[in-house]
């Protein structure tokens, strides 16, 4: 398959506390309500096996939670397909992953994680009163090399707006 990864970063405003914004995303729900596609999900049973063969889950992460999806996504000018896939989440201390198995063999590893901003280093919880923060999403993306030029420019322009949303409904 053909891959590309993609690095988002949104500057917290001085108002929002690091830690509120990693409570926000550990609770999941509020990274699937944003997504622009989204037309509903539920939680489902996790597969233990697949999630102990994917070296992106960590032992180290915890509250494993696994939902269906159900997005429509737009095709071609004003056509819309609906697709329902698995997306497993994990947490750790400064975020979430995310594995999200969609449509035509499409695979998606993402982190959101609360880091300082560029050039303070380090990550939620490491203290410093007064130190710029920021929501980080990091995105490996697999897919079919003849969708690959539809899927980049469609997933940037949706996570842009997810990760946007995600900080404006905390605050």
């Amino acid at each position: 398959p053909a891959t590309f990864d993609l690095t988002l970063h949104f500057p917290l405003p001085p108002s929002l506390h690091p830690e509120l914004v990693v409570s926000n995303l550990h609770a999941y729900e509020p990274l699937l309500q944003p997504n622009p596609y989204l037309q509903g999900y539920h939680r489902r049973p996790v597969d233990l096996d697949d999630l102990i063969a994917d070296p992106f889950f960590t032992e180290h992460g915890t509250n494993i939670v696994s939902y269906e999806v159900h997005d429509r996504i737009p095709v071609v000018l004003g056509l819309t397909k609906d697709v329902r896939f698995p997306a497993i989440f994990q947490s750790f201390p400064a975020g979430v992953r995310v594995r999200a198995d969609a449509a035509a063999g499409t695979r998606v590893r993402s982190i959101y994680e609360v880091c300082r901003g560029a050039g303070a280093g380090g990550v939620a919880g490491g203290g410093g009163a007064g130190s710029a923060w920021e929501l980080v999403e990091r995105s490996h993306v697999e897919c079919s090399a003849v969708l690959k030029p539809f899927i980049m420019k469609s997933f940037e322009a949706a996570h842009r707006d997810l990760c946007q949303k995600v900080l404006d409904n905390i605050v």
